[in-house]
């Protein structure tokens, strides 16, 4: 019996517990219902092959269009990516890497400035030698397509000033040579074979004045291997044919001149004296 009064005593408590309290609302509140977000946004990382805000690319490493740090591979930004074909990326051009991100090197067809190069044609041109510097006749680097057949830096013994051969007659004086000196021919100071003219020589340089040369066969040759210049006597023919002429026109000009009374009607020798008395004829 005690048992049967203890249970419905706890059946009791039980009910009375499962009531809902009432719950207090305030008649001001007018927040909406709670949204749920969700889990926080992550920070963005580079190469987990996700483009993230601020990335330009993200290929979860160097590709040949991004760079490992997720901005797009480009040549002179600095960055080297071998996947793109750079071997260097200074940036820019720098004494050891080109425009192009390859290295600088004379004969490569790239002009690199800081690497001090004067021009780069790939190899040798009328302008460009074969070391990157610029052709120049005496610069001691024969550069043949600039027309060059020797150059030794100066005038030698092999090799004229202007990068020609030595040679006799071709009007450019070589000292080293052996050349007293070179006028192309025969000149004032110089004879065709490359000598000093001088009297005696044995050679008549007409261009410098002379007549002869002693033992050339020549009778009375001067000493200074020229004549004197003999004066040619004055054309008097001239001189008489125009005093003739003048005489002959003057008595041409006296025959044509008319005398008064001669041949002229009603001059007073013509005319017989009146007498008084006699009519007027």
């Amino acid at each position: 019996m005690k048992t049967w009064l203890t249970i419905s005593l706890l059946l009791v408590a039980m009910g009375c517990s499962k009531e809902k309290t009432p719950v207090a609302t305030n008649q001001n509140d007018t927040a909406g219902p709670a949204v749920d977000t969700g889990p926080p946004e992550k920070d963005p990382v580079c190469g987990d092959g996700i483009v993230d805000r601020g990335e330009d690319c993200d290929d979860s490493g160097e590709s040949a269009e991004c760079n490992d740090d997720c901005t797009a591979a480009t040549c002179g930004d600095g960055l080297i990516n071998a996947t793109a074909g750079e071997i260097c990326d200074d940036g820019g051009e720098s004494a050891e890497c080109d425009t192009d991100c390859t290295p600088s090197e004379c004969g490569d067809g790239l002009q690199n400035l800081r690497a001090g190069e004067g021009c780069d044609d790939g190899g040798e041109t009328d302008y460009c030698d074969t070391d990157c510097t610029i052709s120049d006749c005496g610069d001691e680097h024969l550069n043949v397509t600039a027309g060059e057949i020797c150059d030794e830096g100066m005038a030698s013994a092999e090799c004229d000033f202007d990068c020609t051969l030595p040679e006799c007659g071709d009007a450019v004086w070589n000292a080293q040579a052996g050349e007293p000196c070179d006028s192309g021919g025969d000149s004032f100071w110089c004879n065709f074979d490359c000598t000093l003219t001088v009297c005696g020589d044995g050679y008549v340089n007409t261009e410098a004045g002379e007549d002869c040369e002693p033992g050339d066969g020549t009778p009375d040759c001067p000493e200074d291997c020229r004549f004197p210049e003999v004066e040619e006597p004055a054309d008097t023919g001239a001189a008489d044919a125009a005093d003739t002429g003048a005489a002959e026109s003057a008595v041409s000009d006296e025959d044509e001149r008319e005398i008064p009374g001669e041949d002229e009607p009603g001059t007073p020798e013509e005319i017989p004296p009146m007498v008084p008395g006699e009519e007027e004829p």
